[in-house]
């Protein structure tokens, strides 16, 4: 009798199992997609990025500087507001070298496939050269018979 409800149980996590892999597929693909955008728009704008993160150092130092003067007798304060600057400036510094460790990537995966064309052109070039020397000596061969 109870059979039929173990197989509906095992039913219902089969499918919500199934809806999962759907879900995060899209989810995957969709970061995929972004993160190709990304990559292109910070491959071309890196100047951009540049000044961003430094006037986001410097707007950091200066709400620091703020605090601490607003703040300066209480010391319980103090010590988290350094604590939560410091955590802020550790974030902003690793964000920045993601994003440029991300175009370094993105050069060297270009660089390296450029030098991978290159060889195979060469590789080209030379059978190509050989099998011209072997078609003027077959001409020439040809017109000696002649």
């Amino acid at each position: 009798m109870y059979w039929w409800i173990i197989f509906v149980i095992i039913d219902v996590i089969l499918l919500s199992i199934l809806i999962n892999i759907f879900w995060w597929c899209e989810i995957l693909d969709f970061i995929d997609k972004r993160t190709n955008k990304t990559r292109d728009f910070i491959k071309t704008n890196e100047g951009f990025f540049s000044v961003l993160f430094i006037i986001s150092f410097a707007f950091e130092q200066a709400i620091l500087i703020g605090l601490t003067t607003y703040f300066k007798e209480d010391t319980t304060k103090l010590r988290l507001i350094i604590g939560i600057f410091a955590l802020v400036v550790m974030t902003t510094a690793s964000l920045q070298k993601f994003i440029l460790e991300t175009k370094r990537r993105y050069e060297n995966e270009t660089k390296e496939s450029l030098e991978k064309s290159n060889k195979v052109i060469v590789k080209l070039r030379k059978v190509i050269s050989n099998y011209k020397e072997k078609i003027k000596d077959l001409e020439n061969g040809l017109s000696k018979e002649e």
